[in-house]
C-alpha cells in the first residue's frame, strides 16, 4: 500500500502568543457560560458549550479495513466487532423545547480509546484561530447577557457583528463563496440521512487525515423534516432494522496539496481520496434516556492518545474550551446529582 501521506509535524499545532491571550478569555467566558447554562436551557442539569441538545445515544459496533488499520500502525485503537457508543445532537449551544432548531446536527463517536465528535457540515466558517476564539467568546458573552436579560443580550451584537466579520475577511473569497452555497443547502431532513464530518484533522498513528461518515446503501429514511420527532424516528426505525455507517478518512499527501489550517475549503478528492477506515452498525436496539451520566459523558477528542489526536491551530484553542466546559459541567452536574439524591432520602 501506497503510504506518501502527509507525516504529522508540531508545528501544525503552534499558537501565535496573541491567540494564548484570548484563549484565556475565551475559557473563562465557556466556564461563566455552563454556569448558566440551566436558565438559558431551562434544563435541570448544567449543559456542554456546545451542541447542547442531546438527540439520542446508541451503542454501535465497528468492522474496521484491516488492510488500512494495519498500514497506518494504529490497529491498537480500531479491530474487529469493537464496541462504540454514540451520539446525536443539535449544534445549538442552548436547547429551546418547541422551537425550531436550525439543522445543525452532531454525530460523536466514542471508540474504546478514540473519540470522533462530527458536524453535518464540511466546512468551518474561517481559517483564523484568534478570529474564531474572540467570535467563539463573542456568542459565549451574548448567551451570558441573554441569561440576565434581553436587553443586555441586544447590547452584545455590535461586537458579535465585528467579530463575525473578522473571522471571515481571513478565509479567501472562493472559499466565503463555497461557504455561503454550501450553508444555503441546508435543510431539515432525518438526523441519519446527512454525511457527519470531522472538524480539521487528525492524526492517524505518524499521518494526518480529515474523517466523515455516510450512511451505507443510502437510502432516505423520512422524519416529515421535523426536528421534534428525531427521536421519536429513529426508535422506529431501530425498533426493526439495524443501520450502518462506513467511516472514512482522507489522507494528506502534503501542505501544499492538502493544508491542514485551512478549514473553509475541502481537499481535492481527486489527489486525496477518501478511504474506508471500517464499517459502525447500530443494531436494533431501545434508545438510551437522558441521564446525568451520560450528559457528563466526554466525547472529547482530546482524550484520545497522542498518536490519534487532533492537528491544527484551531483544534489546539478547541482543546483549552473543550477541557473547561467538560470540568465546569461534571463538577456542577455531581453537585447537583447529590443534593437531589439527598432530597429523595429526606
Amino acid at each position: 500500500m501506497n503510504k506518501n501521506w502527509l507525516k504529522y509535524n508540531p508545528e501544525m499545532d503552534e499558537l501565535y502568543e496573541k491567540t494564548l491571550a484570548i484563549l484565556q478569555k475565551a475559557k473563562a467566558s465557556t466556564q461563566k457560560f455552563v454556569e448558566v447554562s440551566p436558565e438559558l436551557s431551562q434544563s435541570n442539569y448544567f449543559t456542554r458549550g456546545a451542541h447542547a441538545k442531546s438527540y439520542a445515544y446508541v451503542d454501535a459496533y465497528f468492522s474496521p479495513n484491516q488492510e488500512l488499520v494495519d498500514a497506518l500502525g494504529i490497529s491498537d485503537y480500531f479491530h474487529e466487532n469493537q464496541k462504540l457508543n454514540i451520539r446525536f445532537s443539535n449544534a445549538n449551544n442552548v436547547i429551546e423545547p418547541g422551537k425550531k432548531n436550525f439543522p445543525a446536527y452532531g454525530m460523536s463517536l466514542k471508540f474504546e480509546q478514540v473519540c470522533y465528535p462530527l458536524v453535518n457540515f464540511p466546512l468551518f466558517p474561517t481559517d483564523d484561530a484568534h478570529s474564531f476564539l474572540e467570535l467563539f467568546n463573542d456568542l459565549n458573552e451574548a448567551r451570558i447577557a441573554q441569561a440576565k436579560s434581553g436587553w443586555d443580550a441586544v447590547k452584545e451584537i455590535p461586537s458579535l457583528l465585528v467579530s463575525g466579520l473578522k473571522a471571515f475577511y481571513h478565509i479567501n473569497p472562493l472559499n466565503i463563496g463555497n461557504l455561503i452555497w454550501k450553508g444555503a443547502q441546508m435543510e431539515q431532513d432525518f438526523l441519519m440521512n446527512y454525511a457527519y464530518h470531522g472538524i480539521g484533522c487528525y492524526r492517524f498513528g505518524d499521518y494526518v487525515a480529515k474523517l466523515h461518515t455516510e450512511k451505507k446503501d443510502f437510502e432516505l429514511l423520512e422524519n416529515e423534516n421535523s426536528d421534534n420527532l428525531q427521536k421519536t424516528t429513529l426508535q422506529q426505525i431501530l425498533d426493526t432494522q439495524e443501520i450502518q455507517f462506513d467511516l472514512y478518512i482522507q489522507l494528506g499527501i502534503d501542505e501544499e496539496t492538502t493544508p491542514v489550517n485551512v478549514l473553509s475549503k475541502e481537499w481535492d478528492q481527486e489527489k486525496a481520496a477518501w478511504q474506508v477506515l471500517g464499517t459502525i452498525t447500530i443494531p436494533q436496539q431501545k434508545v438510551i434516556e437522558n441521564n446525568y451520566t451520560l450528559e457528563n459523558t466526554s466525547y472529547s477528542p482530546f482524550i484520545n492518545p497522542k498518536a490519534m489526536q487532533p492537528v491544527g491551530r484551531i483544534q489546539q484553542t478547541r482543546k483549552e474550551i473543550y477541557q473547561i466546559s467538560l470540568e465546569t459541567r461534571t463538577k456542577l452536574n455531581e453537585k447537583q446529582g447529590e443534593r437531589e439524591l439527598k432530597l429523595k432520602k429526606e
